[in-house]
């Protein structure tokens, strides 16, 4: 979870409240139980706490017993209710490309869960504490979504959820073709080979290469305390300068070295974690761009020499950067 703590999108939690107004729930009402105001919904791509998404929800439940809250959130989801999220999901070669981009960057919703694809079973896992509608909700968000941009309406192999039925379970095989298995372990996806390599039709990759960058800067933000948002900001900007001294980021950040140790330390963390982070997450951003070298992005993450960085990309994924990229954006 964020040092931060729990948060949600604000896009997210207006996707919500639509499914509660739909349902015939005055909006001032549903304002004042979540503890909501206009102005705090006034961005859509901010984060706000994710107790104002879960009073909303527990709300819309008390009031609609025996409706399956899911389906009616999921009529109000769109692409556009997921921000720069859902740009990138529209621009994916394929539907596995979507699913995988979906599960790396899923904390730009929220992280509340954190979710996993293995390519090899071609299961989709939410692992969160939670218990109720909203996991379900995006496990299905992604067959949604799915269908809208490989125009196919493929069916998953299996969906479960923890949770019991909120209403009759078989509106979701009206609606979806398929019935989630209910009160079971966790929250799981299985898809098949056939569906996953399915065409995104009218996806452009180009774009989703160019926004993928500003995904990765967002996701991260969203999950970082003060300090360390600030100093991640500087080493993008200087790393590929070659600049790693402590030093020089504390005094470009205008505190001592032991301030900026005695501050960090209090988001526990260090300057050599930190530094250590934004190298690989900026490595791996950079390997998603074909037209660098690997020894190119070596020098962009602030190695001097290809063979430190060779090193280090071992420590973090146990292989080389090429096959990193090869096995993981082959897409």
């Amino acid at each position: 979870m964020s040092s931060q703590g729990p948060y949600a999108l604000v896009a997210v939690v207006q996707t919500l409240l639509r499914a509660g107004i739909s349902l015939g729930i005055p909006r001032s009402e549903l304002l004042t139980a979540a503890s909501l105001t206009e102005d705090t919904l006034a961005d859509p791509d901010t984060h706000i706490p994710y107790a104002h998404q879960a009073g909303l929800g527990r709300e819309i439940v008390s009031r609609n017993r025996g409706v399956n809250i899911e389906l009616v959130a999921l009529e109000q989801l769109s692409l556009s209710s997921m921000g720069l999220l859902g740009h990138a999901l529209r621009h994916c070669a394929t539907y596995e490309a979507m699913v995988r981009v979906f599960c790396r960057y899923q904390n730009v919703l929220t992280n509340v869960a954190r979710w996993s694809f293995d390519e090899t079973t071609g299961v989709v896992r939410v692992d969160t504490t939670m218990v109720g509608p909203a996991p379900l909700t995006m496990l299905l968000a992604l067959v949604k979504l799915g269908r809208l941009l490989t125009h196919v309406d493929f069916v998953p192999v299996r969906v479960e959820a923890k949770h019991p039925p909120l209403g009759d379970p078989r509106e979701f095989e009206r609606v979806l073709a398929l019935t989630p298995q209910f009160r079971a372990e966790g929250y799981v996806m299985e898809l098949d080979p056939a569906t996953l390599s399915l065409p995104v039709l009218e996806a452009r990759p180009e774009l989703l290469a160019g926004c993928t960058p500003l995904l990765g800067a967002y996701a991260t933000a969203a999950e970082e305390p003060p300090l360390s948002r600030r100093l991640r900001t500087y080493f993008e900007r200087h790393l590929p300068e070659g600049q790693t001294s402590r030093s020089w980021y504390a005094r470009s950040l205008g505190m001592s070295d032991r301030t900026l140790n005695r501050r960090l330390e209090a988001e526990n963390t260090t300057f050599r974690k930190e530094l250590e982070r934004a190298r690989q997450q900026l490595a791996e951003r950079w390997l998603e761009h074909a037209d660098h070298s690997v020894a190119e992005i070596a020098l962009m993450v602030g190695y001097s020499e290809p063979s430190a960085f060779h090193r280090s990309f071992r420590r973090w994924h146990d292989c080389s950067p090429r096959a990193w990229r090869q096995r993981t954006f082959r897409a």
